[in-house]
């Protein structure tokens, strides 16, 4: 067995302990700061079908805001009519935009068609003014979009 003397171990139990103190003292404000940064809202899966005058947007991009103004805006992808993404429970405005293709008609009868993209979307559901909303509560959100504005009675 080795023996230390008693100033040794004294120096061994000091370096020990500063380094673990100061190795570790950061531990709990890195904790804090993956809060801060993070949130601390659970998020919920949202899903639903978004279609144009009854027909499913092919391809397009949808957007919730949360309807205070406040917190960042979460972005989904439109596939085929469907649309899944995560955010907090709660109140939303929703912008939905998609374009689709159409072939040019040439003033000249020389002149080929020319594949153009056109935004599909009126501007109602469209940018901050948005007039769809929806609130967030586990359930699926489905949008039904009208070309036409509806007639008010």
């Amino acid at each position: 067995m080795v023996r230390f003397p008693v100033h040794t171990l004294a120096r061994i139990r000091h370096v020990f302990f500063e380094v673990f103190m100061t190795q570790f003292r950061l531990l709990p404000c890195f904790f804090i700061a993956c809060l801060v940064f993070t949130g601390c809202e659970s998020k919920t899966t949202v899903t639903g079908k978004v279609t144009f005058d009854g027909t499913p947007i092919e391809t397009g991009s949808i957007v919730f805001t949360v309807a205070s103004g406040s917190g960042v805006p979460v972005t989904g992808e439109i596939k085929n009519g469907d649309y899944s993404l995560a955010v907090p429970n709660g109140s939303y405005k929703v912008q939905v935009m998609a374009s689709k293709k159409f072939m040019s008609n040439p003033t000249n009868k020389s002149e080929a068609p020319v594949e153009e993209f056109r935004d599909m979307i009126p501007a109602r559901y469209k940018g901050l003014n948005t007039e769809l909303t929806a609130t967030v509560d586990g359930k699926p959100i489905n949008f039904d979009l009208k070309s036409e504005t509806p007639k008010k009675k």
